[in-house]
């Protein structure tokens, strides 16, 4: 961001922001604001503090290719498990699942106990 600004100023910066806020993506909101992309800020960021451009990386396909009738999809190779600490996702989520499972437990008792009493 530092370098949008020191660069082309702050009221580009400004139309950028709002052409995110608009729900452009990254790539449309530069093109419309600045004239050009990801790839050509990266590379003129990376002249601006000495670095050497990045190597040529072969563009993805935009069609996926589908496989014929009958034929097993290849699977893709399983992330590695991390040895780090669970992420803050998996604590919430369990926190959560712990608290509904200790609610529906008392909910069920509070049943059990007026089915009961009458």
């Amino acid at each position: 961001m530092k370098f949008l600004i020191d660069n082309n100023g702050e009221e580009k910066m400004r139309a950028l922001l709002r052409a995110f806020k608009e729900g452009s993506s990254e790539e449309k909101a530069l093109q419309a604001t600045y004239g050009f992309g990801r790839d050509e800020l990266d590379s003129r960021w990376r002249a601006s503090v000495g670095l050497a451009p990045r190597a040529a990386t072969p563009q993805e396909p935009t069609a996926v290719p589908r496989a014929a009738p009958n034929t097993p999809v290849p699977q893709s190779p399983k992330p590695a498990e991390s040895a780090g600490p669970p992420s803050l996702v998996y604590v919430l989520v369990g926190l959560i699942a712990v608290v509904a499972l200790a609610l529906a437990g008392l909910l069920g008792a509070t049943i059990i106990l007026l089915r009961r009493s009458h």
